[in-house]
């Protein structure tokens, strides 16, 4: 997307920001829409789209955390320190006094509502804190290095009164193996809270949420004693949690997502550490393969609950995900944006592809699955009497490009039924001394291979079938759904894309569609 383009999806999303019922910050919310519009403006007079990459990334991030719902906002109290910065530095990159303007009142609005959303989450933590028994050890969790030094001292100064024993630590150094009777998280992800409470520490974890929509803090209590708390066991689901509103009994609160429309998902920026499990996977996948291995072009996509993707980006390439309507329907995988939801593969059974692939082949299942097994079985047998690396080398000097270590070890023992260059198919069988027979095993071998893409797409089409009736409420709220083939490990998930495509990439074709823990 470019500058212009994103100026453009700014401005759609500040209107829908005014067209909310907010209560506290409707005066800042209206200045900060006509910030934006005004920024937006001048970006075009300038010209200078090369010149606010870190402006993009900085108002990518401010988006993300405008989001109205029941989770806390992406740590609103950065925003002083690193969003301001990030301005400043655009406006000296483009020297323009209006857009040095702009910038200004945009990290006043921005330094006003940090300091509110501190004022507002610190006061219910104290009536929290006020309300425990004398001598209760308590933890208030502050991420590390997330909130401003000032956020601390605040902290630290106003638990001092209170008879309890409060220590505010950083999460997750100071929890490694320490014991209180009590956790509270203040403004901390709820993943983070999550891997404590299935860890199995003891005692009362409660979450201070707090919402960009709403005049009041929010609290989430899994389990616990306090009046607030719901009790919900630990090991309860995502979906089973409620939001109530700071104050209020808990059995007539209604949750968040009932009252407030969730606002169009933002950009969200990713940072170089959070993407080391998906650069890790992606030289993990090119090792196993070899520079001679197949490659495709792809964009990486971030995916809801710290996922990601890389889908195809060859002109034309489609995937399956929601319509409007929430409809399955295939989708052109360039348009794909932040807010859009794609249907990946999370479990693959492959007893049950092989069944449905038998049944495609009928009769002459059991003679096509022999020459698979005949010819696996040669190529296995040179490896077993020599080495893997030989067997490769010898086979791309012989003209097998394709021969690198891991391919060989799929052709041999995995689950590839041949290679797909019919020349190097008959490279593999002279050099395993079955030349005579290469055109028979050719046949018999893409056989198996058709059967085995028409039993994909008799699968693909059960899943979509499971994915017929969704329940859009759910869906928006969770931002991921999941269905399964019952009696079968094959299992595939809706999930929400929080990110715009990054860049291009070449990357193993194996690697295309599989979802990513970041």
């Amino acid at each position: 997307m470019n500058l212009l383009a994103f100026a453009d999806s700014i401005i759609e999303r500040s209107s829908s920001f005014q067209n909310l019922q907010v209560t506290v910050y409707d005066p800042i919310t209206g200045q900060l829409a006509d910030l934006i519009r005004d920024l937006s403006v001048r970006m075009r007079e300038l010209e200078a789209e090369e010149h606010f990459g870190k402006l993009r990334s900085a108002l990518r991030s401010y988006l993300f955390s405008l989001r109205a719902t029941p989770l806390p906002p992406n740590d609103p109290f950065i925003f002083p320190e690193m969003l301001g910065a990030q301005l400043s530095n655009a406006a000296v990159l483009t020297d323009d006094e209006g857009l040095s303007r702009i910038f200004e009142q945009l990290e006043s609005i921005l330094d006003e509502l940090s300091h509110q959303h501190a004022s507002v989450a610190g006061q219910a933590l104290y009536s929290y804190l006020s309300d425990l028994k004398p001598g209760t050890g308590v933890a208030v969790a502050v991420p590390e290095g997330r909130f401003a030094p000032w956020v601390r001292a605040w902290l630290e100064g106003v638990t001092a009164e209170l008879s309890v024993m409060v220590d505010v630590v950083k999460w997750p150094a100071d929890l490694r193996n320490a014991v209180y009777d009590q956790v509270c998280f203040f403004g901390l992800e709820e993943w983070y809270s999550g891997d404590l409470l299935r860890s199995g520490r003891a005692g009362t974890f409660i979450h201070f949420l707090f919402s960009w929509m709403s005049a009041e803090p929010q609290v989430a209590s899994w389990f616990g004693d306090h009046p607030l708390a719901r009790r919900t066991p630990p090991e309860a689901s995502q979906t089973s949690r409620k939001y109530f509103a700071a104050g209020e009994p808990a059995l007539s609160a209604e949750p968040l997502m009932q009252t407030h429309p969730a606002i169009p998902t933002a950009e969200l920026e990713i940072s170089p550490n959070m993407l080391e499990n998906v650069l890790s996977a992606k030289r993990e996948a090119f090792n196993s393969e070899g520079s001679a291995g197949e490659t495709a072009k792809a964009r990486l996509y971030m995916l809801e609950g710290m996922h990601a993707v890389y889908l195809n980006a060859k002109p034309g390439a489609k995937e399956w995900g929601m319509s409007t309507a929430y409809e399955l329907t295939k989708k052109m995988v360039a348009e794909l944006r932040a807010g859009d939801f794609v249907m990946l593969r999370t479990g693959y059974d492959r007893d049950y592809v092989i069944q449905q692939a038998n049944r495609v082949m009928g009769g002459r299942c059991k003679e096509l699955r022999q020459c698979e097994r005949t010819w696996k079985a040669a190529l296995s047998g040179v490896i077993a009497s020599s080495t893997l690396a030989r067997v490769a080398t010898e086979l791309r000097a012989a003209g097998c490009l394709s021969a690198e270590e891991g391919n060989v070890r799929g052709w041999a023992h995995g689950s590839t039924i041949r290679p797909d260059n019919p020349a190097y198919f008959a490279i593999i069988l002279d050099y395993v001394g079955m030349g005579a027979d290469t055109e028979y095993y050719w046949r018999c071998l893409s056989a198996v291979q058709n059967a085995h893409l028409r039993a994909g797409v008799h699968i693909a089409s059960e899943v979509r079938s499971l994915f017929r009736k969704v329940n859009s409420l759910e869906l928006e709220r969770e931002g991921r759904m999941v269905r399964s083939i019952p009696g079968t490990r094959v299992e595939y998930t809706l999930m929400r894309i929080t990110a715009d495509a990054g860049p291009i990439e070449v990357i193993p074709q194996g690697l295309l569609n599989q979802v990513l823990a970041l």
